[in-house]
C-alpha cells in the first residue's frame, strides 16, 4: 500500500464517520447541554440543514478533485457548529479536530500528489 493510497483510506474512514454522525444529529437532533434546549422549531430546522450540508461536504469530500472546496465547507460548517453549541452552553471542542483533520488530509494529499507528478 502506497502513501497515497493509506491517506485516501484514513479519508473514506473519517468522511463515513462524518456521514454517520451528521445522519445520527440529522435524526436526531442535537443533544444540547442540560438546562440549555433547542426548543425553537427554527433551530431544529437549522441543525437539520447544517447536518444535511456536512453529509453533502463529506460525500464531496471523498472525490480529490473537489477535496479542497470540500474540505473548505467542512470547515466553515464546523465554525458554525462550534458558535451554535458555545450559545447553547456546550464545549465543541470536537469541531477543532474535525476541522484539523480535514486540514491535515488536503495538506498531506496535495504534497504527496505533488511529488508523486
Amino acid at each position: 500500500m502506497t502513501a497515497t493510497q493509506a491517506l485516501y483510506l484514513y479519508r473514506c474512514v473519517y468522511a463515513g464517520f462524518i456521514v454517520w454522525a451528521s445522519a445520527k444529529t440529522f435524526v436526531e437532533g442535537w443533544p444540547a447541554p442540560a438546562g440549555h434546549g433547542h426548543g425553537s422549531p427554527h433551530m431544529a430546522l437549522f441543525i437539520r440543514g447544517l447536518a444535511g450540508s456536512e453529509i453533502l461536504a463529506a460525500l464531496l469530500f471523498l472525490w480529490p478533485a473537489t477535496q479542497v472546496w470540500s474540505g473548505g465547507a467542512l470547515i466553515a460548517i464546523f465554525a458554525i457548529a462550534t458558535v451554535v453549541d458555545l450559545t447553547a452552553g456546550g464545549q465543541p471542542v470536537r469541531f477543532a479536530y474535525y476541522a484539523a483533520t480535514v486540514a491535515i488530509l488536503v495538506f498531506l494529499d496535495l504534497k504527496l500528489r505533488a511529488a508523486v507528478g
